[in-house]
C-alpha cells in the first residue's frame, strides 16, 4: 500500500493545528485507504496524537467506498455541496448509526477529506462551496471542526468556501468561537489573576511592539447562557505598546487600514458634488488615539478568559490580504502577508515605530 507523508500535505498552515483538526486526519486516511493509500504517521506527534493513538480503533464514520462515489453539483465550474437536510448525504443504512443532526460537523467532515484527497491525487481542481442551510446555523456545533480546517490548512482554503445561511435571530462569529474553542484545548481559557497576564504581556509584547487589539461585544449576542458567551468581533485596532501601569498597557492605535491608493479609488468613485464632503480621502492624514487596556478584561495570545472584552493578538503571519499600491506609478494590485501590509501602511502613514523589530518579530528580516 503506498503511503502519503502527512507532513509534506499539511506542512502550511494558518495556524498551529488543535483538537478540532484531529478528526479531519482521520477522514483523510480514510478516503485514501480507498485509493489503496494511507497515511505516513512517522513523527505524527509533532501534530497530532489523533491518529497514532486511536487509528487502528475507528471506525469510518461513511464508508470510504461511498464517498469516492459521491459526486457533487457542479456550478459554473464550482463544485457544490448544498446540505438543507444531513440525512440527505449519509448512507441509508447507517442514518440510525449516526444519529442525524448531532454528527452534522463530522459528516461534513467526511466529505471535505474526500474532497481534499481527490485533490492530492488529482482527480479534481474545481473549487468546493459548502452550503449549509439556516437551520444549522443556529449553532456552531454543527460546523466549528469544518470551518477550522479549512481555515487552518492553507493549502485547503485556496480551494474550499463554507457558506452558512444565517438567521435573522442569531449570529455567530465563528472566527472568534474557533479561536476561543483552541484556547480551551491548550488549556489556557480560564480566569486569571492580572500578575499572570501581566507577565504574559510583557514577555511577548514589549514596549514598542506592533499588533492588533481586538473587541468584543458579548452581552447581545448570547447564543446558550449554558456556554461560554462567544459574542463577536466589534473592532479591531493596529496599535503599538507604548507602556505599561499596574495592571495593563498602554497604547497608540493608528487608522491607516487603507492604503493611499485605496483611498484615492474610493474618493474618485464618489460623485463630483459629493466629493467635497469626502476631500480626506484625497489627502489623507493619519489619526493616532491614546489609549489603555487592563490585562482584568484583556486576553493576552490564548491566555484568555471567557469573558474578556480584548484580545491582544499578533498579525497572522500566514494570512494573505490584497492591498492596491503605486508600482511603477500604477495602481496595482498586490497580494502580501497581513505583516506585511501593515508595515507598508504604518511607512505610507509615516508611523513612527522600530521597523527592525517589526521585521523581527514578523519573521521579515
Amino acid at each position: 500500500m503506498q503511503e502519503v507523508d502527512l507532513l509534506k500535505i499539511v506542512n502550511n498552515f494558518e495556524e498551529e493545528v488543535s483538537t478540532l483538526n484531529e478528526y479531519f486526519f482521520y477522514c483523510l486516511d480514510n478516503s485514501l485507504k480507498a485509493r489503496d493509500r494511507q497515511l505516513n504517521i512517522s513523527n505524527l506527534y509533532s501534530i497530532s496524537s489523533f491518529l497514532t493513538e486511536k487509528r487502528d480503533n475507528e471506525k469510518p464514520l461513511i464508508q470510504s467506498d461511498f464517498l469516492k462515489k459521491f459526486e457533487f453539483k457542479v456550478d459554473g465550474g464550482v463544485n457544490l455541496l448544498i446540505v438543507d437536510d444531513i440525512n440527505d448525504f449519509i448512507p441509508e443504512e447507517q442514518s440510525i448509526e449516526i444519529g442525524g443532526t448531532h454528527m452534522v460537523d463530522y459528516v461534513l467532515c467526511n466529505y471535505l477529506g474526500e474532497y481534499a484527497v481527490r485533490l492530492l491525487c488529482k482527480e479534481e481542481s474545481k473549487p468546493l462551496k459548502i452550503i449549509l442551510g439556516s437551520f444549522y446555523s443556529s449553532s456552531s456545533f454543527f460546523h466549528l471542526k469544518t470551518y477550522s480546517n479549512i481555515k487552518t490548512f492553507t493549502w485547503l482554503r485556496n480551494f474550499v468556501t463554507l457558506q452558512v445561511v444565517q438567521s435573522n435571530q442569531i449570529k455567530i462569529d465563528l472566527e472568534l468561537e474557533e479561536f476561543l474553542m483552541k484556547a480551551k484545548a491548550k488549556g489556557t481559557l480560564r480566569s486569571y489573576n492580572f500578575l499572570e497576564r501581566l507577565k504574559v504581556l510583557k514577555d511577548n509584547y514589549p514596549i514598542g511592539s506592533i499588533c492588533c487589539l481586538f473587541e468584543r461585544d458579548y452581552g447581545k449576542h448570547l447564543v446558550d447562557k449554558t456556554r461560554i458567551p462567544i459574542g463577536s468581533i466589534v473592532s479591531q485596532k493596529i496599535i503599538k505598546v507604548t507602556g505599561y501601569f499596574d495592571e495593563g498597557f498602554y497604547y497608540e492605535s493608528y487608522n491607516c487600514v487603507n492604503t493611499k491608493t485605496e483611498l484615492l479609488r474610493q474618493y474618485n468613485q464618489i460623485s463630483e458634488d459629493k466629493q467635497v464632503a469626502f476631500k480626506d480621502l484625497k489627502n489623507p492624514k493619519l489619526s493616532i488615539t491614546r489609549g489603555s487596556c487592563s490585562v482584568s478584561n484583556t486576553g493576552v495570545d490564548f491566555y484568555i478568559d471567557p469573558f474578556d472584552v480584548y484580545f491582544l493578538q499578533r498579525f497572522n503571519t500566514k494570512e494573505i490580504v490584497e492591498k492596491e499600491i503605486l508600482v511603477e506609478d500604477v495602481p496595482t494590485i498586490v497580494k502580501m502577508t497581513s505583516p506585511e501590509a501593515v508595515y507598508f501602511l504604518l511607512r505610507e502613514f509615516d508611523v513612527s515605530f522600530d521597523e527592525e523589530k517589526f521585521k523581527e518579530d514578523y519573521n521579515m528580516l
